[in-house]
């Protein structure tokens, strides 16, 4: 055999064992993975490779495969490439990861990882070329996956004001940003109103984002976006008015906003409102019911209900109803928050403006008020307002003014009696019972009834003003304007004589007054008695010398309602008659009677007489002398009827009995004869 021909079996046989032994090895490995299942764009992750070699007694040479990273994802600078494997057979490009003609020992594996950078959303697979080795021939390839995430929609709100009042109405306002550089569709989001925040009505929708449906309803407690596409870098805007129902702050947040590229992810759009509450106003009078021309308080509550915002130009008038003013002077007390309070005396309101309360702070103060008008005075306030509550609720009250009560009079006789044409006093007691109101215009008439008049002089005298009338020798006491502050009295004095006897019920006419009009009357009474009465006589009206006859006076009371007392007369009888012994004394008067025997001088002292009555006193007299006598007593007395007459007896006392001459029935009828006998003889001539 040739050598040409050997050497070319040799040869063969050589490639023989080489392919044999060849087709006997096991490829390398390799698996591969992202250092993270999802990375935002603009940022990085480490995609790691582990190759490795499965033939427990074989090494690999020439291990060689080459990654070209996708789309959207580039090897990162720096790189940060390093690991096991022997790098310095690794060769990076922009977007290609190539190891080359490296040896791994019999069943061993090394790693190595490289940064890579994403710059495009979206799923990014990455699959090597299949690997190979001069020993093992093309292995498998490997895979991974990551996610590059686009930036997510971005939402932010503010409120249209920063404060409004209750029930008041502001805009909530979005706006809608898509800082990708791709589109992003599907967004949306759902804003929850906090409790006491709702859509208004109407909702005042504006605005639009593209392909988006808001929902907004009018009096819900949420505003929804749904389906809205926004191309890279746009932005939408819309909003829509909220009505603040309930007073407080209202912190108000998105909490998530999503798009089909991205899924919900948390939203940091937040803002917040303050709903602030109107102050609050109340009032009160001080009384029920004044009497009119009477003066009370009125009392006003002006009250910040927000308990963590001041309340600044709060407000208000009131404006009375017809009749009620404010009292002179006004009575102004308290002060509100720094306000200016108008209450001019005499007008017709009372208001307030400018004050200012911290947060639930409140302040009270109070004018006098009066009237003259009559009735029922319902009073409501207007609106009390702050210029961050708005506008807050009236305030009522109702004020009873009635007419004040009339004068009291009250009137009095100096003496419970007086004798006939005695003087007495007449005094008036006159009172304002209302303790709030004067009275004014106060007047009366008094007639004096029938016996009864004005003394001479009157002699007013006493503390009332106005005019006293009062003129001597009239039958009427008056007053005219007279006035009374409250609870005020006076008096006054007028002198009046009795002219008749008898009991004298005095009653005046009513008192009255401007404000109050017609009172009470006032009524006394005036015992006027009179003086008793007294007469003489000598019974028999003639006598004999020392012979005893009887003097008789009788004493006489006319007054039917009234005992006369102390009554008193004496009687000196003339000379020529003495009083008899025994005196034969008799008196029915009570009292002391007085008639010594042998005396001239009979009297009585300390009498008593029942009303409409009489009594006697009598004695024996006898005369030493004949002739005519005649006797007049003083005047009579009584300590309560004055002084009354004299009375006066006479008697004829002869020396022998003087015998009366008295015609019998027969010289009366020896008479008549003559009388008729000497008629008929004038008629014949």
């Amino acid at each position: 055999m040739s050598k040409r021909v050997l050497c070319l079996v040799l040869l063969g046989l050589v490639s023989l064992f080489t392919s044999s032994w060849a087709a006997a090895q096991s490829p390398p490995t390799i698996v591969k993975s992202f250092s993270a299942a999802n990375v935002p764009i603009n940022g990085s992750t480490t995609l790691s490779f582990t190759i490795s070699n499965p033939n427990p007694a074989t090494d690999l040479t020439g291990v060689s495969f080459n990654d070209n990273i996708p789309s959207g994802l580039i090897v990162a600078d720096p790189d940060s490439l390093n690991g096991s494997c022997d790098i310095s057979f690794v060769s990076l490009g922009v977007s290609t990861v190539t190891l080359t003609n490296y040896t791994l020992l019999a069943n061993s594996s090394c790693t190595f990882s490289v940064d890579v950078l994403a710059t495009s959303g979206g799923d990014k697979v990455n699959t090597t070329d299949p690997i190979t080795s001069t020993e093992g021939g093309t292995g498998g390839t490997a895979t991974a996956t990551v996610t590059v995430d686009l930036p997510a929609p971005d939402v932010s709100k503010t409120f249209g004001a920063a404060s409004i009042p209750l029930h008041g109405t502001t805009s909530l306002s979005f706006t809608i940003s898509n800082n990708a550089d791709a589109t992003g569709t599907g967004i949306g989001f759902t804003d929850s109103l906090p409790a006491g925040l709702v859509v208004a009505s109407p909702n005042g929708l504006t605005g639009s984002c593209p392909a988006g449906a808001i929902s907004a309803t009018a009096g819900g407690t949420s505003i929804t976006l749904s389906g809205a596409v926004l191309d890279p870098g746009v932005n939408c805007t819309f909003s829509v008015n909220v009505t603040g129902n309930s007073a407080g702050t209202m912190n108000n947040a998105v909490s998530t906003i999503s798009s089909s590229e991205t899924g919900p992810i948390p939203a940091t759009a937040s803002a917040s409102l303050v709903v602030v509450a109107a102050p609050t106003i109340a009032k009160s009078f001080g009384a029920a019911s004044i009497p009119s021309g009477g003066t009370t308080s009125l009392s006003f509550t002006i009250t910040n209900p927000n308990a963590s915002t001041s309340s600044s130009g709060i407000a208000f008038t009131d404006a009375f109803p017809a009749g009620l003013v404010i009292a002179t002077p006004n009575g102004l007390t308290g002060s509100c928050g720094g306000g200016t309070i108008t209450a001019t005396a005499g007008s017709g309101s009372v208001s307030l403006s400018g004050a200012t309360l911290a947060a639930s702070g409140s302040c009270v103060f109070a004018v006098n008020v009066t009237s003259t008008t009559v009735g029922t005075m319902n009073n409501t306030t207007g609106t009390v307002t702050s210029l961050e509550g708005g506008t807050g609720n009236t305030a009522s009250a109702s004020l009873g003014v009635a007419m004040p009560a009339p004068p009291g009079i009250a009137k009095a006789f100096g003496a419970a009696s007086i004798p006939v044409n005695a003087i007495t006093s007449l005094t008036f007691t006159l009172a304002n019972p209302n303790s709030t109101s004067s009275l004014t215009g106060v007047s009366f008439v008094d007639s004096l009834p029938a016996g009864l008049v004005v003394a001479t002089p009157n002699g007013i005298a006493g503390s009332c003003s106005g005019t006293i009338t009062a003129t001597a020798g009239s039958t009427s006491v008056s007053l005219a304007g007279g006035t009374l502050a409250p609870s005020a009295t006076c008096s006054f004095t007028v002198n009046v004589m009795g002219t008749s006897a008898g009991t004298k019920n005095n009653t005046t006419g009513a008192i009255s007054s401007t404000e109050s009009g017609a009172g009470l009357t006032a009524s006394a009474s005036l015992l006027i008695v009179a003086a008793p009465s007294i007469s003489a006589a000598f019974v028999p009206p003639t006598a004999t010398i020392d012979t005893p006859f009887t003097l008789t006076f009788t004493l006489t009371n006319s007054n039917a309602a009234a005992t006369l007392t102390g009554v008193a007369f004496s009687d000196t009888l003339p000379a020529g008659l003495v009083i008899a012994s025994p005196n034969a004394l008799s008196n029915t008067c009570g009292g002391t009677a007085t008639a010594a025997s042998g005396s001239g001088t009979i009297s009585l002292s300390g009498g008593s007489i029942n009303g409409a009555t009489t009594c006697t006193l009598s004695v024996s007299v006898v005369a030493g002398n004949e002739g005519a006598y005649s006797t007049t007593t003083s005047t009579v007395t009584a300590i309560n009827g004055g002084t009354g007459n004299a009375a006066t007896a006479s008697v004829t006392v002869f020396a022998t009995p003087h015998v009366t001459p008295t015609l019998s029935l027969w010289n009366l009828l020896l008479l008549a004869l003559v009388v008729v006998v000497f008629g008929l003889r004038a008629r014949r001539h």
